[in-house]
């Protein structure tokens, strides 16, 4: 038999706000102020699973902060903020890129976690809509998984899950993204946000 424990969260997230500028017949799209964070979406915990059976640590993903701390963030509310590189700001023409760390627990079941792109909820029509705009390169460890997906397409994607993490293991997920050349230069100052969320599975 197996059981599912309550569903958990943990998140990254990018809030951003949108500059657009027309110059002759170039576009320049900027998102500035960037807020980005990882968070746990949902833990499912196989209590059939030998490594679960009697084992006091929960099972647990984990996320990184900018102090390199672990956290356990529970909800989009508690993600953990990562930093934009080499700025706040994207363009049609330049990729702007964050990277989160994560890893199962020490101590927990080894499991599989599954990594997806979403927009942050509370996003108004706005917001979604320039979310859908963003063009996503995604790599796991270094290894270039995706190229030029939005996120839809990203999670979407098959094979995109990291199986058979072990505990205390760490893993990277970096993105890269830009904005859809074709963004209306009239939406300058809007926002959107980006999140990274990560389900897991113990084995």
């Amino acid at each position: 038999m197996t059981r599912t424990d309550q569903p958990r969260a943990r998140w990254a997230r990018a809030g951003l706000q949108i500059a657009l500028a027309a110059t002759g017949s170039a576009l320049l799209a900027g998102l500035v102020s960037a807020t980005h964070a990882a968070y746990q979406d949902r833990v499912e915990l196989n209590a059939g699973a030998a490594a679960a059976v009697g084992n006091p640590v929960e099972f647990e993903v984990q996320v990184q902060d900018t102090a390199g701390e672990w956290q356990d963030a529970d909800t989009e509310d508690d993600s953990v903020a990562v930093v934009t590189i080499p700025d706040a700001t994207v363009t049609t023409s330049r990729a702007t890129e964050f990277e989160v760390r994560f890893r199962l627990q020490p101590g927990s079941p080894p499991g599989t976690v599954v990594p997806s792109l979403t927009a942050r909820s509370g996003c108004d029509t706005r917001c979604v809509d320039l979310f859908s705009r963003l063009s996503f390169s995604v790599a796991y460890d270094g290894v270039p998984l995706a190229g030029g997906v939005t996120a839809e397409g990203f999670n979407a994607l098959e094979g995109r899950e990291f199986i058979d993490l072990q505990p205390g293991d760490e893993h990277t997920v970096s993105l890269q993204f830009a904005l859809d050349p074709d963004t209306p230069p009239a939406w300058s100052g809007s926002a959107t946000a980006v999140v990274l969320a990560f389900a897991g599975v113990s084995s």
